[in-house]
């Protein structure tokens, strides 16, 4: 049986690569080296110093039973203003210039807003107050990056008597 030939054998002559390449060789770092004990001797700390852990640092015990966001809103929550709510309820925001507005903006307008720049139904599943907090995050995220559609529409839709002071819930239950 005659053996039949591979379609390489004709191929033409071979080559061969020869390699040269030589990496070069790693120089030492000229720079004097410091050991660790060398610099706390010097900033006068000690180990045991540098190894105590921060109590400021130190998360918040998660309860049994509490979730995530819970721990997150606990920690947060000295940061937090109380005022009063399109629907003359206490609620708690930043107080900031984007937490007064959105509270005077009406839930439709603000959802009518988002849906031009989010696919239209993204938070159809969920209920009123948690659509009106993630809107809101989306419109704050926007606010945060200066984008001009957004801050016009944020002075356009608030009413014309719409003052945005820093006059708080607390301080309207004193007067």
């Amino acid at each position: 049986m005659a053996r039949s030939k591979s379609k390489f054998a004709n191929a033409g002559p071979k080559t061969v690569m020869e390699d040269n390449f030589v990496a070069p060789k790693r120089r030492r770092n000229s720079e004097e080296r410091v050991t660790l004990q060398e610099a706390l001797a010097d900033s006068g700390e000690t180990i045991e110093e540098l190894k105590a852990p921060d109590p400021a640092d130190a998360p918040i015990q998660k309860e049994e039973g509490q979730s995530n966001l819970a721990q997150t809103i606990k920690q947060h929550r000295h940061k937090y203003v109380t005022m009063i709510g399109r629907n003359d309820k206490k609620t708690q925001n930043k107080g900031d210039y984007v937490a007064k507005a959105l509270l005077l903006i009406p839930f439709e307008e603000l959802m009518r807003f988002v849906y031009l720049r989010v696919p239209a139904g993204k938070y159809d599943k969920l209920n009123p107050g948690h659509q009106r907090m993630c809107a809101g995050n989306l419109v704050r995220a926007w606010w945060k990056k200066g984008d001009e559609p957004t801050l016009a529409w944020l002075a356009a839709s608030l009413p014309a008597d719409a003052e945005l002071t820093d006059q708080t819930a607390d301080e309207e239950e004193a007067a």
